[in-house]
């Protein structure tokens, strides 16, 4: 998983293009963040978003709100799929 990269968008587009025989989600839906990223703006906000994800992925955010791992010391995160 990337927010930017690799997201939701995509996982939503490819469970469609299975279940609508081959039919997937607009491609302006899918590469939002992409174009929204384009943008002089999104350019500055690329960059916070990927320092962002980085110190979340090394376990260096600090906060309960770590997709990524347990921020409980001592827990190790548990995969539900295995």
């Amino acid at each position: 998983y990337n927010l930017l990269t690799h997201n939701c968008n995509h996982y939503a587009n490819d469970v469609a293009k299975f279940l609508l025989e081959g039919k997937g989600i607009p491609e302006h839906i899918v590469n939002f963040a992409q174009d929204a990223l384009s943008t002089p703006q999104g350019q500055q906000l690329r960059a916070m978003i990927e320092n962002m994800e980085r110190s979340m992925r090394q376990g260096g955010a600090g906060s309960g709100m770590n997709p990524f791992g347990s921020s409980t010391p001592g827990v190790t995160p548990t995969n539900p799929f295995g």
